[in-house]
Formats: C-alpha cells, sequence, structure tokens
C-alpha cells in the first residue's frame, strides 16, 4: 500500500513538473477550488489514457467532483495508486486540502472504479 501511493504521489509530481505548462498551474491555482477542480477534471478527461490505459473514463462536476474509469486494467481493490495520483494534483491545482475517496472498484466486481474528490478535505480527512 505505502508504494503504491508513494508511486502515484511521484507520478503526480512528475506531471506536476514536467506535463502541466507553468501558466496553467498557476491559473488553475488563482481560481476558486470548484472552477479550478472542473477544469482539472476536463484536463483529466482529455488526457484520461496516461493514467487509463484502456480503461473508459467519466467525470463528473458537481458539489463532490467524481472520477470513475470501467474497465480499469490497473484495478487493483483498492486503487491507491490512482487516488494518490488524483489527490496529489487536486491538491497542488485546486484546493489544498483536497481528498480523494475510492467509493467502489473493478477489482472488487464494481463496473467502474470511481474516485470522489472531496475539495474541503471531506470524509474523514487526513491522510
Amino acid at each position: 500500500a505505502a508504494v503504491a501511493e508513494d508511486a502515484g504521489r511521484r507520478t503526480a509530481d512528475y506531471l506536476l513538473a514536467h506535463r502541466i505548462p507553468p501558466l496553467a498551474r498557476a491559473m488553475l491555482r488563482a481560481l476558486p477550488a470548484p472552477l479550478a477542480a472542473r477544469l482539472l477534471l476536463r484536463a483529466v478527461l482529455r488526457h484520461a489514457w496516461t493514467f487509463a490505459g484502456s480503461g473508459r473514463v467519466r467525470v463528473a462536476a458537481g458539489r463532490v467532483p467524481m472520477i470513475a474509469i470501467a474497465a480499469n486494467p490497473l484495478a487493483a481493490a483498492p486503487c491507491l495508486w490512482h487516488a494518490a495520483v488524483l489527490e496529489r494534483l487536486f491538491r497542488a491545482l485546486a484546493a489544498p486540502r483536497a481528498r480523494v475517496v475510492e467509493t467502489a472498484c473493478c477489482a472488487a466486481g464494481a463496473p467502474a472504479c470511481r474516485f470522489e474528490i472531496h475539495l474541503d478535505g471531506g470524509p474523514d480527512a487526513p491522510r
């Protein structure tokens, strides 16, 4: 578990340093968290192949933004790597207290791995 989470954080750090332009990072950080999250969700959808492979990605903005990966080839029940990547990106670019919680997993029989993004640190915070 610790290795998967560390690998996820390191993957996100690489994306932040080498794949997300400085202007985009600055713009997202300057926006209110819900708007930054909405834009980040759109970017996640556009570049989904980088972390979902052949899986099918769906996103939903709202009070609790969500990312779902159907037929996730990397599903691991729980998907600690995915959660760590997403949490690090959302904390760095949208909301410093963001918390990503996996609520369903393909590897456990669900139709999709589902990740909720709690921008305020929500359920059961620290990590």
